[in-house]
């Protein structure tokens, strides 16, 4: 039955339920051997059950401790919608700016053992910074910086297998001063079973200062699960971009 906006359910144990008739509204009567739960009634649904005494029926809000878990339920769902709404915003961001790719070839010989790092070192390539800008038609100046914007390791001929490669950093450098260099993709740990491509990640690091000269020089290093068995024909591809 409903009263005062709430719903009572009577639950007979022995006998019957008893109501007397007041004026103008039901009242119940105790009757030790019954008990009955009163709900909030909202368009038809039916939220919040309370167990109670028969002398606790009326016209009263839900008890303070449901009230606060309301509460706190709520805030919880606000916050999390509110996260998710800034991160979809974050990830649809794009940064303007002109690609800058590269590529380079070169052989993993068979016989390196997983002891030491290899490097596959290229000097002297040519940025086409220049060329780009003219291209974009773009100044120095309006270029606030150069990141990766995808980078990865894959056979010349579709048929390598890459497996035997643990990790592998990419980095620009300063061919007067190898030691100054800028990691620019990475891949600490690699698939058990990469197959021909292996696709690394790229850095966060601004490399523009090495990267707008008219030449610079790159630094493949691999470190090895296990001793190369044979030649393995691979290109190492890099594209950087020019955010302005």
């Amino acid at each position: 039955m409903k009263y005062g906006g709430w719903v009572i359910h009577f639950h007979l144990k022995n006998g019957r339920p008893e109501r007397s008739e007041g004026t103008g509204q039901t009242d119940v009567k105790h009757v030790p051997a019954w008990v009955f739960t009163i709900t909030k009634s909202t368009n038809n649904q039916i939220t919040n059950p309370q167990t109670t005494n028969p002398q606790a029926a009326g016209n009263r809000a839900p008890p303070t401790g449901i009230r606060h878990n309301m509460k706190y339920r709520l805030l919880f769902l606000l916050l999390c919608t509110l996260t998710f709404a800034l991160s979809c915003n974050k990830d649809d961001e794009t940064v303007p700016g002109f690609e800058m790719p590269y590529q380079a070839d070169f052989t993993i010989p068979a016989g390196i053992g997983a002891l030491d790092a290899h490097h596959f070192q290229f000097k002297n390539l040519p940025t086409r910074y220049s060329e780009l800008l003219t291209q974009y038609n773009k100044a120095d100046a309006d270029v606030k910086g150069i990141k990766t914007l995808k980078a990865g390791i894959g056979g010349i001929f579709g048929d390598a297998n890459l497996s035997f490669i643990q990790q592998v950093s990419i980095r620009v450098y300063n061919e007067d001063d190898p030691n100054d260099y800028i990691e620019v993709a990475y891949r600490d740990v690699t698939p058990l079973d990469p197959g021909n491509e292996l696709p690394l990640l790229p850095s966060l690091a601004n490399c523009k200062r090495l990267m707008t000269g008219t030449r610079f020089s790159m630094d493949v290093v691999l470190w090895l699960r296990q001793t190369t068995q044979t030649d393995s024909d691979v290109r190492i591809s890099l594209i950087l971009n020019a955010q302005y």
